[in-house]
């Protein structure tokens, strides 16, 4: 079976090539999720790679399977920097090319802009995004 993607098609039934990207890595649903998602896709036997911005908590990273390549992006920070978000658009660009990444699926808003930019400029065939949580909504 063949799904169409923004660039091309991914094949399914193979083993995936998936990169997640995420602002920060904290104790946090939208974090606690992802960190989910990366460790089923593992577990499934798919290439998961999960790219994530300056600010860590070491519990959450203990979360993470081993099978998960971890990779911290310069200039990833939540707070709005033209000169950090360049930095970190280019580094995620790059770093798409080099994984020939079959998805990208991004988290959170400033990693979910600068995310999809970058998976569209790598030619990344499938991008996705996860919204957590309306942030105007008062819950």
């Amino acid at each position: 079976m063949k799904v169409q993607g923004a660039e091309g098609k991914i094949e399914l039934g193979r083993r995936l090539r998936i990169a997640h990207v995420i602002t920060r890595l904290i104790n946090g649903g939208a974090d606690e999720n992802t960190v989910h998602s990366c460790n089923w896709a593992a577990q499934r036997g798919h290439d998961v790679v999960l790219l994530h911005g300056e600010t860590v908590q070491p519990e959450i990273i203990a979360k993470v399977d081993p099978r998960v390549e971890l990779i911290g992006v310069p200039g990833l920070t939540r707070s709005i920097s033209p000169v950090s978000d360049l930095r970190a658009l280019l580094a995620l660009t790059r770093r798409f090319r080099a994984l020939n990444a079959d998805i990208v699926h991004t988290h959170t808003s400033k990693a979910g802009i600068l995310g999809r930019l970058a998976a569209w400029a790598a030619g990344v065939p499938a991008i996705v995004h996860g919204v957590h949580i309306v942030p105007f909504v008062n819950v």
